[in-house]
């Protein structure tokens, strides 16, 4: 059989061109275990599923195992005809993860090798493909062999596919996934093979097609459990290699008696329950209430100085209560379904599976459950990096950092699993916008309080280190005739030290007329256009700029890749220094672009059509 079939020049093209659509993650295991998943919810033969993943770190190989149906012999070439599937038949769709016939190409196509043995009601058979990632070379071989069809001498079916990529090795996806663990729960390194083992775990439960959405919210008819054994096996051919190839993440493993060693873990196939999470806490570590229905929040305010958190599974006739009016009477609360709202988002109510929703303070959410809060969109139980848009205003979206809501919907997804129909998405980000301003905004405010507050960290000032910081002869505020003394090392002192130089006159045009802690943005303020820097008798409200404070531009811009703040939303960043050296972001001169500033600001931030105007105070003052 030949890969390319009678116009390998456009066949190239397109595998390049899906190729590019799925990322390395999604390459070396995603589309393995989505084939296994959906061949095991096609056996009748068997009530549970069982998928087996060796990560063979030495070696760069992966083995992914299953008791699913197996590959009948005359479906061979679906496996590497770009586009070829069984799956398409609509009855399928909300059972199955695969529709489109072309993830494991991805894999195929960037592989070493890629190797299949498969045992089908019927017969078994294999087959192994050399050196596909070279499809682009005019050299490349692209025919295979037939495999030679044998009898199935056991009752037993499945599927093992064995292969090596090319370009993304076991190691670099390991890393990948330690790191995006460390950078999410804000720790340096992981410590042991525990925290290893909940850290893999989290990320094929929360990012991967084994993560099942319906699974958890109980909606999945006709799905089988299915358990995953997964298998780290640090097989490097000598100690050396061993010792010199540990994990950035996990210095522990350079240990040498991890050479040769395996570390497994067993987990199901379902997105993590965060209240079982819960109840796996020690006592202690557990919150005072636990709250599993909206209304009981609403109806029945919580103590606002007992901590507590929320944990519901929404079914699509309960996710009606988002779209409710907060009436009061006599001193209580209560839920009544707003019949608008409801007429609104009728289509997508149509399209619903369920909705998982999870509200607590972000901190013990990060600490205690490793959750990190997002609004994300799951298709048919797949979690997807696709992110429901959010509500952007100022004092709006501070509250969406408690918030974790996974919408789980019945549609299609696209190519690369980056997007699904347009008219879709839309009504999804509709329908979250209502539900966050009608419900979900004062459920996270009863919940968490006013504040999202952390547990309080023991730090004395030292005062002979802050005085020697101060006599230093590189110190330029010693001399600089402000009350400020020493160059500004928090967010605090910016704010500190930018009103001083508008207190002193230096810096005219500014007038603040909030500034809190407790909000989005750090603080609301005229800024006068005038040459004399007056405010005018009378303004309008619309006249009051949003401003935020940062140490540094670059932890500003950190915030804005992680939709912590957002860019359209913001008039003015006030920063000590611009160390940001990278390219998601144009920094460039208000002077350069033609543009009048605000008083004294030097510079604008640009992503697409959305800027803001940055005023640095270092360079303000010539330091």
């Amino acid at each position: 059989m030949h890969l390319f079939g009678m116009v390998p020049e456009y066949v190239k093209r397109l595998i390049k061109d899906t190729i590019e659509t799925y990322s390395g993650q999604w390459r070396i295991i995603h589309e393995a275990v989505q084939n296994s998943h959906d061949h095991i919810q096609l056996n009748e033969r068997i009530s549970r599923g069982e998928i087996v993943i060796d990560f063979k770190i030495g070696t760069n190989e992966i083995e992914v195992r299953d008791n699913g149906t197996g590959i009948p012999y005359i479906k061979y070439p679906v496996i590497f005809n770009l586009g070829g599937t069984d799956k398409k038949q609509p009855e399928l769709r909300s059972l199955l993860k695969g529709s489109q016939g072309v993830g494991l190409k991805a894999t195929v196509f960037t592989s070493n090798y890629f190797e299949v043995e498969t045992s089908y009601n019927g017969g078994k058979w294999k087959t192994k493909v050399e050196n596909a990632w070279n499809f682009e070379d005019p050299s490349f071989d692209d025919e295979i062999s037939e495999p030679i069809l044998q009898d199935n001498d056991t009752s037993r079916t499945g599927t093992i596919v064995r292969y090596s990529l090319h370009d993304y090795s076991v190691r670099e996806f390991l890393n990948d996934v330690t790191s995006e663990y460390c950078d999410h729960y804000e720790v340096d390194y992981i410590e042991s093979e525990a925290t290893l083992i909940r850290c893999i775990e989290n990320y094929f439960r929360t990012q991967t097609y084994l993560g099942c959405v319906k699974m958890l919210l109980g909606v999945a008819v006709g799905h089988k459990p299915i358990t995953i054994k997964l298998n780290l096996i640090f097989n490097y051919p000598t100690l050396a290699q061993h010792q010199t190839n540990v994990l950035d993440k996990c210095s522990f493993l350079g240990d040498d008696t991890y050479h040769g060693r395996v570390i497994s873990m067993d987990f199901s196939a379902s997105y993590i329950d965060y209240k079982t999470e819960h109840e796996k806490l020690p006592r202690g570590s557990r919150v005072d209430v636990l709250y599993n229905h909206i209304s009981n929040v609403i109806e029945n305010p919580p103590d606002p100085n007992r901590k507590k958190i929320l944990i519901q599974k929404l079914t699509s006739d309960q996710a009606k209560m988002l779209l409710s009016k907060v009436v009061r009477n006599d001193g209580t609360a209560r839920l009544v379904h707003d019949e608008t709202k409801l007429e609104k988002h009728a289509r997508i109510l149509e399209k619903l599976n369920g909705i998982y929703l999870v509200v607590g303070p972000r901190t013990y959410l990060k600490t205690h459950l490793l959750l990190y809060p997002q609004q994300i969109i799951s298709v048919n139980g797949l979690p997807t990096n696709i992110n429901i848009s959010t509500p952007t205003g100022a004092g709006e979206s501070g509250y969406l950092l408690n918030i974790h809501f996974i919408m789980d919907v019945n549609t299609t997804l696209g190519y690369g699993k980056r997007n699904i129909p347009g008219v879709v998405k839309g009504q999804i980000d509709s329908f979250f916008r209502d539900a966050f301003s009608m419900v979900l905004r004062r459920v996270a405010k009863a919940v968490v309080g006013e504040r999202d507050s952390t547990d309080p960290v023991p730090d004395v000032w030292r005062k002979e280190v802050a005085f020697q910081k101060y006599e230093d002869i590189g110190n330029p505020f010693k001399t600089a005739g402000l009350p400020t003394k020493e160059i500004p090392v928090e967010e605090q002192d910016v704010i500190c030290l930018f009103n001083q130089l508008v207190g002193r006159g230096l810096l005219k045009g500014y007038y603040p007329f909030y500034t809190s802690s407790c909000k989005t943005y750090d603080s609301l303020m005229y800024i006068s256009n005038q040459a004399n820097g007056n405010m005018p008798d009378r303004i309008n409200w619309a006249d009051l700029k949003v401003v935020e404070y940062k140490l540094k531009l670059s932890e500003l811009i950190q915030d804005f890749i992680e939709e912590k703040k957002y860019l359209q939303t913001l008039d003015l960043a006030i920063v000590w220094e611009n160390d940001y050296t990278e390219e998601d972001y144009i920094v460039s001169s208000l002077e350069r672009d033609g543009i009048t500033g605000f008083p004294c600001a030097q510079k604008r931030i640009r992503s697409g059509p959305n800027s803001c105007q940055l005023l640095v105070l270092k360079e303000f003052l010539g330091m």
